[in-house]
């Protein structure tokens, strides 16, 4: 196993002495990145009853509606592309974006096919949304150049007045740990190409046409069925390790061992086309998860639950004084009648 969550990324921008700045009611907040830890971070800031808070990244990715998230996890088989864009797409709706469009997507003609590439994994969420709707959450494509007293200033000469500044950028792996597993070349997640020694890393990111899930364990899962496939049976990997895709040590780069989703979608199409009975164990295990899953939430009482948590916030922004007493309370945008035309009936 392979952290990649290991060093959180740090940006000294100049100004930091100048800024000052207190967190607290009524505080704008910049939030710098766009990933899964900025997604919980807005939801954080309405909370804590922040007046307002700007998003500001180089790159828009897509969030994952709580709905969305439900769905495929409940899926014994993965649920392709175009049914995602079009789950996310109900959503986003509420804020004119097109998901179709989105640089995220990548999709055929007749949009029988899509691929979602991106560098961060879907951050779940809904209140996301609902303060994106309201204004109180603004995202601003764009980079930091400097702060000042009480200032955010961007490369583009734009100035943003705030209270605090919180750096969501990410993380990088383990510095040592290339050297601690004797690091050449990866065939597939094999290190040096040996199948009694693969690697578990997250891939930093999403690129896939099919989902099971927008949380890491349902990879795992594969993984590992995989990786323990290959150890009772080395002699079948032997048999395919040279049409895996290979990467080899780059010595300017500290953490190789970090693969991309690319790398591991590639790897799993070619092994579940030449193994079927690794494929069949896959599939038992997409099952099990998916039983479970629909056991502990039922279509009804999740649904349930994010009307009530959607209402919920509507009315702590109106009582935290976010937005007006009287502005529209926007309509949950998943119903089951909805849901069920769209998704439980092809």
């Amino acid at each position: 196993m392979g952290g990649v969550f290991y060093n959180p990324i740090d940006i000294k921008w100049p100004g930091r002495d100048e800024f000052g700045g207190a967190f607290g009611r009524d505080a704008t907040v910049v939030i710098v990145g766009h990933g899964g830890f900025t997604i919980e971070n807005v939801r954080t800031c309405v909370e804590r009853k922040c007046k307002k808070v700007y998003v500001v990244c180089r790159h828009r990715h897509l969030a994952g509606p709580k709905m969305v998230s439900w769905m495929v996890s409940g899926a014994a088989i993965p649920i392709p592309g175009p049914y995602v864009v079009e789950a996310f797409q109900m959503m986003y709706g509420l804020l004119g974006v097109d998901v179709w469009a989105h640089p995220v997507v990548n999709a055929n003609a007749d949009r029988s096919s899509a691929i979602l590439t991106q560098t961060t994994t879907f951050g779940v969420t809904d209140i996301y949304f609902l303060a994106c709707y309201y204004k109180v959450c603004e995202v601003i494509n764009g980079e930091v150049e400097k702060l000042a007293q009480g200032k955010v200033v961007l490369k583009d000469g734009k100035e943003i007045d705030c209270n605090v500044v919180m750096k969501c950028l990410g993380s990088t792996g383990a510095t040592d740990f290339d050297d601690i597993i004797g690091f050449k070349f990866y065939q597939g997640w094999w290190v040096n190409g040996d199948p009694l020694l693969p690697v578990v890393a997250p891939a930093k990111g999403v690129q896939a046409k099919n989902f099971g899930g927008f949380s890491l364990a349902p990879g795992y899962a594969g993984q590992i069925i995989t990786n323990r496939y290959f150890i009772d049976f080395p002699q079948k990997f032997l048999g395919v390790r040279d049409w895996l895709p290979k990467t080899t040590r780059d010595e300017h780069y500290e953490c190789n061992y970090i693969y991309k989703g690319s790398h591991v979608l590639a790897t799993t199409v070619i092994l579940q086309g030449q193994f079927p009975d690794l494929t069949a164990e896959m599939g038992e295990a997409d099952k099990l998860k998916a039983e479970k899953h629909m056991k502990a939430h039922p279509l009804e009482k999740h649904l349930a639950e994010c009307l009530a948590e959607w209402k919920m916030y509507i009315k702590m922004l109106k009582d935290h004084g976010q937005i007006p007493a009287d502005a529209e309370e926007v309509e949950y945008p998943y119903t089951k009648v909805l849901w069920g035309r769209r998704y439980r009936e092809g």
